[in-house]
């Protein structure tokens, strides 16, 4: 379990599940999520340092769930005490984390990014929500990550590839609607960003970070 402590700039909003505002009116709005599978540990690290961290985020208006399955997280498992996957439940809303989770957003944000890690993955890569047209500020994003974590390379013969490292979100998340889908679907520049579990848990760190610092850049410029 992460010790979560000193966080002093952000307001803590909501302790089910946990989200924090640094609130910024008038600036550009940034939404940034982890740890809906229990088991994905380096996205809740990565977001729970960057809280203590406030001037990372350059003025920016900026909303962080940083751990959404607490029961996965404390069991390190993948699904809730369900055993139900909570990244496949936002079209019919049945868990009570997903409604929790649903109330607080307020779907105005300019980026949302939904930290990952590939159990299988042999570096970095991006999923794209269909409705989303922003592949620009996804290359961007990728690029940074690139800088610490090479890409994967399993998706070369796959048909949902649009470009290296970068996947259109097959049909059964679409379907499901997974978090980014629920987002992307409802107008919101969202996507997935994946690392490999296997690295490292300080590679696997860096390498979000420099993501989200990446989005941090766009947003600013914008």
């Amino acid at each position: 379990m992460l010790l979560i402590l000193n966080i002093k700039v952000f307001k803590l909003i909501s302790k089910s599940p946990l989200c924090y505002r640094l609130e910024n009116p008038g600036a550009k709005k940034l939404y940034l999520s982890a740890g809906i599978h229990g088991d994905e540990t380096s996205g809740p690290f990565t977001l729970i340092n960057l809280l203590k961290e406030p001037e990372f985020f350059d003025n920016l208006d900026v909303t962080i769930f940083p751990i959404l399955n607490m029961y996965g997280h404390l069991h390190n498992q993948r699904h809730n005490a369900a055993d139900k996957d909570l990244n496949r439940d936002f079209k019919h809303k049945v868990e009570k984390e997903t409604k929790e989770h649903l109330n607080l957003m307020t779907l105005d944000y300019d980026i949302a990014i939904c930290l990952h890690e590939g159990k299988n993955a042999d570096g970095v890569y991006i999923y794209k929500p269909n409705k989303n047209k922003r592949l620009n500020v996804m290359e961007e994003i990728l690029k940074a990550m690139t800088l610490y974590m090479p890409l994967d390379d399993r998706h070369k013969k796959m048909h949902s590839l649009i470009e290296p490292g970068i996947i259109r979100d097959v049909k059964y998340k679409e379907v499901h609607e997974t978090e980014a889908v629920y987002l992307a679907n409802r107008g919101v520049c969202t996507f997935t960003i994946e690392v490999a579990h296997d690295y490292p848990m300080k590679e696997r760190e860096k390498t979000l970070r420099a993501g989200i610092k990446e989005a941090v850049k766009i947003l600013t410029n914008l």
